[in-house]
């Protein structure tokens, strides 16, 4: 299975034969998407733990021994196909974080969350199969191979409370905890991604996105709806 032209550019070993960007560099990111497109292929029918080093390596046409060359175990593997989401994401954090903390009204507060949702809109469509595994299997518990996907969901939940808070500091959002709130708007935009990317809802993601923003924050808006 050849990797998708498109796909972001993922790490590979640190231990680069000649120059970072040279060709022969460029080969082994050619290897190393190669790889993580024939995984994430195979995990997204059987599960990552229902598929074997072996597996991979037939999918993806090399030797057993090429695979240890790019990868430590499957559990890095796993990291590496995982990786494109959780760079945009965080970007897109990054980038709307501060317009987040410092909406003074409700308004404000949208169109901070609706850019965020506009810079990550991409990648849902660019790595679809990553984006596909890591909600497929982002509930499961964060041992073996799954531990990265795990890692990445607890760390999508913790931000999502972090960023909740200053809503509240303002006026903006219902004073009900945090910890609940964020995590259950990450669950739905989770879930409708999950069926976007599954072909359930036949609608654009940033689309989805605009109408589940509406409903959660006319639902937690601070006052009388």
């Amino acid at each position: 299975m050849k990797a998708p032209t498109d796909r972001r550019p993922r790490r590979v070993p640190s231990q680069r034969p000649g120059p970072e960007g040279g060709k022969r560099d460029q080969n082994r990111q050619e290897q190393v998407n190669r790889i993580c497109a024939a995984a994430a292929g195979l995990m997204l029918a059987g599960g990552i733990e229902g598929v074997t080093i072996d597996a991979i390596c037939r999918a993806a046409g090399i030797a057993k021994g090429s695979f240890y060359r790019y990868f430590a175990d499957k559990a890095e593997l796993v990291a590496a196909i995982i990786e494109p989401l959780a760079t945009a994401a965080r970007a897109a954090i990054a980038t709307c974080e501060a317009s987040i903390v410092a909406a003074r009204d409700f308004d404000a507060l949208l169109a901070a969350y609706a850019t965020f949702v506009m810079r990550l809109a991409p990648v849902l469509v660019a790595e679809r199969d990553a984006v596909q595994l890591y909600l497929q299997e982002s509930r499961a518990p964060g041992v073996g191979a799954r531990a990265p996907v795990r890692a990445l969901a607890d760390e999508f939940g913790a931000t999502a409370e972090r960023l909740t808070l200053p809503a509240q500091a303002h006026g903006l959002l219902r004073a009900l905890p945090a910890s609940v709130t964020g995590r259950a708007v990450v669950g739905a935009v989770e879930r409708l991604a999950f069926d976007v990317g599954a072909g359930a809802i036949p609608l654009d993601p940033a689309q989805v996105g605009a109408a589940l923003l509406s409903m959660v924050f006319d639902g937690l808006r601070a006052g009388p709806p």
